[in-house]
């Protein structure tokens, strides 16, 4: 049994993988800001505590909380408006609260796994493997690059996972890229999806189970989870909509290019996998193979 702290325990990566490390037998504490409820009801060694990112002495009184042998922070503030209109605080959550969790963990000899994204990226080309330089093109990915460097140097054995589009089932229900296709389509709406926009989206039971197989592995420092498919935001949303019996015809293809968003989008985040692929015995699926899981309910199974 290993005692692990998830920080972002009610969130979307860090529920499932709460739930699943509990299963696993492990002794798990799960911090959330303010959303304890979604934090998933489960038997066995499991406690929630409360984090206020922003304050260290709070960051401190987590870490006690269980004395971990492995930290996975999976808690951020990635609502990429929310990070454009205030720069300080994301820097703060993203970046300061990361360095400080990862010094705490180096210096009583814990693993730390930190999660980060392909917004680190501009997207001028995609396909980017662990070798390409980032370079972000909005405050959110500023942040997070931010933060795997701060973490680097507090935490020179740190792993940090660098995450794809990640869909599958939300604890609100409603959060995820196919929750919302089908939400809006089945209350009578037009999605409208980008045509030029291309992620390799990866499922989260596809992460948490790549998290698993690398909590006690010191030999990978920096990893990008993806799936293996290149594709549209409109041929992913149209996919779901068909493995859910609904109409893909629904879906209007619109251009990120034509569009006014604030932050500007990157066009192009797609994925190099190959190293994942290489050293997961249990890679991430395919979006039809992801999605068909999700929509059959054995998303979580271990594949055949």
């Amino acid at each position: 049994m290993t005692e692990i702290l998830v920080t972002g325990a009610s969130g979307f990566v860090g529920s499932r993988l709460f739930r699943t490390l509990v299963a696993d037998g492990h002794s798990v504490t799960g911090t959330f800001a303010t959303h304890e409820a979604r934090i998933p009801t489960v038997k066995g060694h499991a406690q929630c505590v409360q984090l206020d990112l922003e304050d260290d002495a709070s960051i401190e009184r987590a870490f006690r909380a269980s004395w971990p042998e492995v930290v996975v922070h999976t808690a951020a503030m990635s609502e990429l408006r929310a990070c454009e209109s205030d720069p300080d605080r994301a820097q703060r959550v993203n970046v300061a609260a990361s360095e400080k969790l990862a010094r705490i963990a180096a210096a009583f000899g814990s693993r730390f796994i930190l999660l980060s994204t392909d917004q680190v990226f501009d997207g001028a080309r995609g396909n980017y493997s662990e070798n390409d330089e980032p370079s972000p093109i909005h405050v959110y990915g500023r942040t997070k690059l931010d933060a795997e460097v701060a973490v680097r140097r507090a935490h020179p054995a740190a792993l940090v996972l660098r995450l794809a589009l990640v869909y599958g089932a939300s604890p609100s229900g409603a959060r995820t890229p196919n929750e919302q296709v089908v939400t809006q389509i089945r209350s009578g709406g037009r999605p409208k999806l980008f045509s030029d926009e291309y992620r390799s989206p990866v499922l989260v039971d596809d992460v948490v189970r790549a998290i698993v197989e690398l909590l006690t592995d010191k030999t990978t420092t920096l990893l990008h989870l993806g799936g293996p498919d290149r594709i549209a935001r409109v041929e992913f949303g149209r996919q779901v909509a068909a493995a859910y019996g609904l109409d893909p015809g629904a879906i209007d293809a619109v251009r990120l290019a034509d569009s006014d968003l604030v932050p500007k989008r990157p066009p192009d985040l797609s994925f190099d996998t190959g190293r994942a692929r290489s050293c997961l015995r249990y890679p991430p699926r395919s979006v039809a193979e992801g999605i068909a899981a999700l929509v059959a309910g054995t998303a979580g199974a271990e594949p055949g």
